[in-house]
């Protein structure tokens, strides 16, 4: 029985940026933690589900479903995937920031946003769906303090 509750998908996906190699940190690239990605239609938006090369899903809780940036890049090149990934664990000394719809259709960061790329020296990326920052950073985020940190870092902004 067909399911009339769900939304139709938009005519096409978001356009997906190009991954611009020569930007990711070596760092990045050096641990074998890459999934690609390709937008999907589900229930009532797109979605960016993480992939293996061979086109199974990738999972990111489970190492054995990642893959080297290199294998990433060479799929990505190879076989009209939408965007690369890194997956981010307790391990790796690395933090990541998404900050959702800060971009206006400019692509200038709104002032809130831009206090926080300001604060934080870091690489800096624009989201796939073009409205968005994400940054990877070196360090470890408290347990349970992630939203508490951006928002520490907005009230303060004689330290910013």
């Amino acid at each position: 029985m067909k399911n009339t509750n769900q939304a139709a998908p938009a005519e096409t996906p978001p356009l997906a940026l190009p991954v611009v190699s020569e930007n990711i940190p070596p760092e990045l690239k050096a641990l074998p933690q890459w999934v690609l990605w390709k937008y999907v239609w589900r229930a009532t938006k797109w979605t960016k589900p993480p992939y293996q090369p061979d086109g199974q899903f990738a999972k990111v809780n489970d190492p054995a479903t990642w893959t080297t940036y290199d294998a990433a890049m060479h799929s990505y090149q190879s076989s009209g995937w939408d965007g690369i990934g890194s997956v981010v664990t307790d391990q790796d000394g690395f933090a990541g920031i998404d900050l959702d719809k800060c971009l206006d259709e400019n692509g200038t960061p709104e002032p809130w946003a831009q206090k926080i790329v300001d604060a934080i020296p870091s690489y800096w990326e624009v989201s796939p769906s073009g409205r968005g920052l994400r940054a990877w950073c070196q360090g470890k985020l408290p347990q349970g303090g992630r939203k508490q940190v951006l928002q520490a870092l907005l009230q303060h902004e004689t330290s910013l």
